[in-house]
């Protein structure tokens, strides 16, 4: 009997708009310690969740929990994003929001849109 792992999605409005650029995905690889990661998260190139609006790299496309081990999973690299839908890490001093990623997180692709409810 062949084992087969299951995956459902449900609607969280991550995407915004229409996505009429590209959607580019990649895989990373979140370091052992961190703790869970919401789908929509913030991420340095280290794969850990960004603690400084300089260092986005990508959005996470699936929750991650690598408490125990690393875990290799997908970030989005490129596309349109509901900033509702989002998070960030929590910075050593002052603070950090999502909507403090705009300007650096569009430079590389990454559109961070507030949509209409």
């Amino acid at each position: 009997m062949a084992m087969q792992e299951k995956y459902t999605t449900g609607v969280d409005n991550l995407f915004a708009a229409n996505q009429t650029m590209p959607v580019v995905t990649d895989v990373i690889t979140v370091p052992t310690g961190e703790s869970a990661m919401k789908r929509g998260t913030l991420v340095a190139s280290t794969g850990k969740a960004v603690t400084a609006a300089a260092d986005v790299y990508g959005v996470l496309a699936e929750d991650v929990d690598a408490t125990k081990a690393s875990v290799a999973t997908v970030v989005y690299l490129t596309g349109e994003f509901n900033e509702k839908a989002m998070a960030v890490g929590t910075p050593t001093t002052g603070t950090l929001s999502v909507s403090d990623c705009k300007t650096s997180a569009r430079k590389i692709g990454i559109f961070i849109k507030s949509n209409q409810e």
